[in-house]
């Protein structure tokens, strides 16, 4: 009973965002920046001054879309932008427990950035969406939880067919150890056109991923100096 009252107040603690604060500023930031996105298009906002402001397809050239691009979210459907909401939700609420709030603010607006101008850069195709970032905390959270619980990730401590607290755990650690190495494929196969890649940006995905994953891993080695 201990056990289902402490999952209880864990999930509770998850769904309502408590002790959560700056991924709470993140959700509803986005959510009112998606707003705005809308108000400028039924104000009558031209083609080309909605790529300015919210997209990096003007890129060699400056635009404040080369940073706005990160916050905002295609204008025909909502989806894009429920999704990165909903790994914000889940992921970033979990990372701010270790990072703390600052840093999560910081960690989701410089790999959205770099996520996007990097993405241009590479492929030289405009872009939007907050995916980059979404991806980095995916990249974080896994390499992290790995790392901080590596004491019960070794199945064999557990008594065959046995389902416990510890082989719960140490299975949820190798599906962290996976997933990273999962999303890279698909992402690089959806680059290189092996996987279909959509509408999405593959390209994005994976520069926030990977710099998800390095930042896991260098704060892990600097906290051990």
């Amino acid at each position: 009973m201990d056990n289902v009252a402490r999952f209880v107040r864990g999930l509770r603690r998850r769904v309502f965002l408590q002790d959560r604060l700056a991924t709470g500023v993140l959700v509803l930031g986005l959510l009112l920046w998606y707003v705005g996105q809308l108000w400028a298009l039924e104000a009558g906002w031209s083609r080309a001054s909605l790529q300015w402001w919210f997209t990096t397809t003007d890129y060699p050239t400056l635009s404040p879309g080369l940073v706005l691009a990160s916050l905002s979210h295609s204008f025909v459907s909502p989806r894009h932008l429920l999704a990165n909401v909903a790994v914000l939700w889940l992921v970033g609420g979990d990372s701010e427990q270790w990072m703390g709030r600052w840093e999560v603010l910081a960690f989701f607006a410089l790999t959205g950035v770099v996520a996007v101008v990097l993405s241009t850069v590479l492929t030289n195709q405009g872009t939007m969406g907050a995916s980059g970032a979404a991806y980095a905390f995916v990249g974080f959270y896994c390499v992290h939880t790995v790392v901080a619980r590596c004491d019960t990730f070794s199945l064999s401590r557990v008594p065959p067919f046995a389902v416990t607290v510890a082989w719960v755990r140490a299975f949820w650690n190798v599906m962290l150890t996976i997933a990273p190495v999962v999303f890279a494929a698909k992402f690089f196969g959806q680059w290189t056109g092996i996987v279909a890649a959509g509408r999405s940006d593959s390209v994005g995905h994976l520069l926030g991923l990977v710099c998800g994953v390095l930042y896991a891993v260098g704060r892990q080695y600097l906290s051990t100096l």
